[in-house]
Protein backbone atom coordinates (compact mmCIF):
# COMPACT_ATOMS: atom_id res chain seq x y z
CA UNK A 1 0.00 0.00 0.00
CA UNK A 2 1.13 3.76 -1.15
CA UNK A 3 1.51 6.52 1.73
CA UNK A 4 0.40 9.03 -1.16
CA UNK A 5 -2.87 10.36 -0.95
CA UNK A 6 -4.56 12.01 -3.55
CA UNK A 7 -6.72 15.70 -2.49
CA UNK A 8 -6.96 16.80 -6.52
CA UNK A 9 -6.36 15.44 -9.57
CA UNK A 10 -5.61 18.12 -12.66
CA UNK A 11 -8.82 17.96 -15.12
CA UNK A 12 -6.03 17.02 -17.87
CA UNK A 13 -5.07 13.72 -15.84
CA UNK A 14 -8.52 12.97 -14.90
CA UNK A 15 -9.41 13.07 -18.38
CA UNK A 16 -6.93 10.88 -19.87
CA UNK A 17 -7.64 8.43 -17.00
CA UNK A 18 -11.23 8.43 -17.51
CA UNK A 19 -10.68 7.16 -21.39
CA UNK A 20 -8.84 4.47 -20.34
CA UNK A 21 -10.43 3.38 -17.97
CA UNK A 22 -13.46 3.11 -20.08
CA UNK A 23 -11.30 0.31 -22.31
CA UNK A 24 -11.16 -1.74 -19.96
CA UNK A 25 -14.85 -2.64 -20.32
CA UNK A 26 -13.86 -3.76 -23.84
CA UNK A 27 -14.99 -7.23 -24.93
CA UNK A 28 -10.95 -7.80 -26.46
CA UNK A 29 -8.94 -8.97 -24.35
CA UNK A 30 -6.26 -7.27 -25.41
CA UNK A 31 -7.31 -4.16 -25.25
CA UNK A 32 -8.04 -4.37 -21.27
CA UNK A 33 -4.76 -5.51 -21.02
CA UNK A 34 -3.24 -2.54 -22.91
CA UNK A 35 -5.96 -0.12 -20.89
CA UNK A 36 -4.80 -1.64 -17.65
CA UNK A 37 -0.69 -1.13 -18.23
CA UNK A 38 -1.58 2.83 -19.74
CA UNK A 39 -3.50 3.26 -16.61
CA UNK A 40 -0.42 1.79 -14.59
CA UNK A 41 2.21 3.95 -16.98
CA UNK A 42 0.37 7.09 -16.67
CA UNK A 43 0.06 6.98 -12.50
CA UNK A 44 3.86 6.66 -11.99
CA UNK A 45 4.71 9.14 -14.51
CA UNK A 46 2.89 11.53 -12.05
CA UNK A 47 4.26 9.31 -9.18
CA UNK A 48 1.35 7.96 -8.22
CA UNK A 49 0.33 4.29 -8.01
CA UNK A 50 -3.18 1.77 -8.31
CA UNK A 51 -3.26 1.81 -4.77
CA UNK A 52 -3.21 5.98 -4.49
CA UNK A 53 -5.99 6.07 -7.54
CA UNK A 54 -8.16 3.70 -5.47
CA UNK A 55 -7.50 5.78 -2.48
CA UNK A 56 -9.05 8.78 -4.49
CA UNK A 57 -12.10 7.22 -6.27
CA UNK A 58 -12.82 5.77 -2.56
CA UNK A 59 -12.99 8.66 -0.85
CA UNK A 60 -14.14 11.13 -4.20
CA UNK A 61 -12.84 14.74 -5.02
CA UNK A 62 -11.69 16.80 -2.35
CA UNK A 63 -10.32 20.22 -1.95
CA UNK A 64 -6.99 21.16 -0.04
CA UNK A 65 -7.59 22.96 3.42
CA UNK A 66 -5.69 25.81 1.44
CA UNK A 67 -8.57 25.81 -1.21
CA UNK A 68 -11.57 25.49 0.89
CA UNK A 69 -10.04 28.43 3.13
CA UNK A 70 -9.74 30.51 -0.13
CA UNK A 71 -12.60 30.08 -1.62
CA UNK A 72 -14.70 30.60 1.66
CA UNK A 73 -12.79 33.94 2.37
CA UNK A 74 -13.43 35.10 -1.17
CA UNK A 75 -17.39 34.57 -0.83
CA UNK A 76 -17.06 36.35 2.75
CA UNK A 77 -15.33 38.98 1.33
CA UNK A 78 -17.90 39.60 -0.95
CA UNK A 79 -20.75 39.29 1.77
CA UNK A 80 -18.36 42.35 3.34
CA UNK A 81 -18.70 44.49 -0.04
CA UNK A 82 -22.32 43.85 -0.03
CA UNK A 83 -23.35 44.61 3.62
CA UNK A 84 -20.78 47.52 3.42
CA UNK A 85 -22.58 49.06 -0.26
CA UNK A 86 -25.94 48.54 1.53
CA UNK A 87 -24.39 50.61 4.74
CA UNK A 88 -26.96 53.49 4.91
CA UNK A 89 -29.70 50.82 6.01
CA UNK A 90 -27.33 49.54 9.09
CA UNK A 91 -27.08 51.47 12.60
CA UNK A 92 -23.36 53.12 13.00
CA UNK A 93 -22.94 49.60 15.51
CA UNK A 94 -23.51 47.14 12.49
CA UNK A 95 -21.03 48.76 10.51
CA UNK A 96 -18.55 48.92 12.97
CA UNK A 97 -18.83 45.03 13.48
CA UNK A 98 -18.66 44.91 9.52
CA UNK A 99 -15.41 46.33 9.73
CA UNK A 100 -13.95 44.48 11.98
CA UNK A 101 -15.07 41.11 10.69
CA UNK A 102 -13.28 42.36 7.29
CA UNK A 103 -10.13 43.06 8.94
CA UNK A 104 -10.27 39.85 10.86
CA UNK A 105 -10.89 38.32 7.29
CA UNK A 106 -7.43 40.27 6.12
CA UNK A 107 -5.76 38.64 9.52
CA UNK A 108 -6.64 35.03 9.42
CA UNK A 109 -10.08 33.06 8.88
CA UNK A 110 -9.58 31.48 12.01
CA UNK A 111 -10.77 34.08 14.15
CA UNK A 112 -14.23 34.69 12.65
CA UNK A 113 -16.97 32.00 13.94
CA UNK A 114 -19.86 30.97 13.24
CA UNK A 115 -21.70 33.45 14.96
CA UNK A 116 -20.08 36.27 13.65
CA UNK A 117 -20.96 35.11 10.29
CA UNK A 118 -24.57 34.27 11.07
CA UNK A 119 -24.64 37.92 12.00
CA UNK A 120 -22.91 39.32 8.89
CA UNK A 121 -25.63 36.88 6.78
CA UNK A 122 -28.65 38.86 8.97
CA UNK A 123 -27.09 41.96 8.09
CA UNK A 124 -26.85 41.24 4.13
CA UNK A 125 -29.64 39.67 4.34
CA UNK A 126 -31.04 43.51 5.86
CA UNK A 127 -29.36 45.43 3.33
CA UNK A 128 -30.77 43.82 0.63
CA UNK A 129 -34.42 44.97 1.28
Amino acid sequence: MTATVILTMPAALRKTLSKMIALLGSPEHGDVVNAASAIDRTLRAEGLDLNAFAEFIACGQQLETSDLTRILTAELRGRVREVLAGAWALSESERKFVREYEQRLDRDLKTTCWDDFVQLEMLCRHVRR
